[in-house]
């Protein structure tokens, strides 16, 4: 049984907002101007911090090829700090190569930081999917999903 015209109209405008809302987050603003900036920065920084980062040639080189593919690459750092996603876009951008998309925590979306990373191309999302035990959030889950459907389909990396 559906609901009364009114009541309905009114649910479904208020899930239309909240699914605004939602994208309004998920969104990624990556800028070249942005990338090139942190890339001319992080080079001075890890500069300090490393002796050398070690990358073998060959591997850019298929990187590279299958970049040219003109298929999404996904890549799927350890994630033992955020220093690997951070390394591996800067790599790629070093070597001309699309820097991917990052899926980022939401506690990461902080003033003058979370425009950055959202300009090197992080997008948030929650760290639970779900509000509650057993109960599922279909819309957010739906939107995350379709999101980067888009996002792989106009050439993105992940």
């Amino acid at each position: 049984c559906l609901p009364e015209p009114v009541l309905f109209a009114a649910m479904l405008k208020r899930q239309h907002e909240r699914a605004v809302k939602i994208l309004t987050a998920l969104r990624s603003t990556f800028s070249d101007a942005i990338l090139r900036l942190a890339s001319y920065v992080m080079n001075k920084v890890m500069s300090r911090l490393f002796s050398r980062v070690v990358v073998h040639p060959a591997q850019i080189a298929t990187l590279r090829k299958a970049s040219d593919s003109q298929l999404p690459l996904i890549f799927l750092p350890l994630h033992r700090s955020h220093l690997d996603y951070i390394v591996i876009t800067f790599i790629l951008a070093n070597n001309n190569i699309q820097s991917p998309l990052v899926a980022a925590g939401e506690n990461l979306r902080i003033p003058v930081f979370g425009w950055l990373l959202r300009g090197l191309g992080a997008f948030f999302i929650k760290r639970r999917m779900d509000p509650a035990k057993g109960k599922k959030d279909t819309l957010y889950r739906a939107l995350l999903h379709t999101y980067m459907m888009q996002c792989m389909g106009a050439g993105h990396n992940f």
